[in-house]
């Protein structure tokens, strides 16, 4: 099996790369990591990811003030590398303006996506939207908490499943590193 994650920025490669390293580890997952969005800003960014074990391929598509123009960036850069690699699934975390254009361009592509933290809520900001549009191209669903799966089962989704945040592993592989 290949999978593409395509992480967007320090925050969410903190849980995506967490669940990479485990398919890798012990699936026998091929995969590959898409940078997008933030990481383009900062060299630093894609340290950890580096670290992790991943070399990651790197699409400038932030535009920061200008979201629209981000998010088609995303749809067009994204599109053709996922028509090169052609992954069996594409595995993504959030809620921001370029991972939505990543997964317009994977559903596009009729590639699977995998989303998690789809239903979570972030209050006065666009977030709440772009997420919810993810998670309506999404095939698989891994939420953080109870209430999130509720909301994505009450507008109807299927194939969700109660996953936890996994950014909290990364929390107790940072201390068990310290101790």
């Amino acid at each position: 099996m290949k999978a593409t994650v395509i992480t967007g920025s320090r925050a969410d490669w903190n849980g995506l790369g967490m669940v990479a390293k485990c398919l890798r580890r012990d699936f026998a997952v091929d995969v590959n990591v898409l940078a997008i969005g933030q990481h383009a800003d900062s060299e630093e960014s894609l340290t950890t990811v580096i670290t992790d074990g991943f070399d990651p391929r790197l699409a400038r598509t932030n535009f920061r003030d200008e979201m629209a123009i981000g998010c088609g960036t995303a749809t067009l850069i994204v599109q053709g590398m996922l028509q090169d690699e052609r992954p069996d699934v594409v595995l993504l975390c959030g809620d921001r303006f370029e991972i939505l254009g990543a997964a317009s361009a994977a559903a596009m592509l009729r590639i699977p996506i995998a989303h998690i933290g789809g239903g979570d809520i972030t209050e006065g900001s666009i977030d709440n939207r772009l997420r919810y549009a993810i998670s309506a191209l999404s095939d698989l669903h891994f939420v953080t908490n109870q209430k999130a799966f509720d909301r994505l089962t009450e507008r109807g989704h299927s194939n969700v499943h109660l996953f936890g945040n996994p950014a909290l592993d990364r929390i107790l592989e940072w201390q068990n590193a310290v101790q």
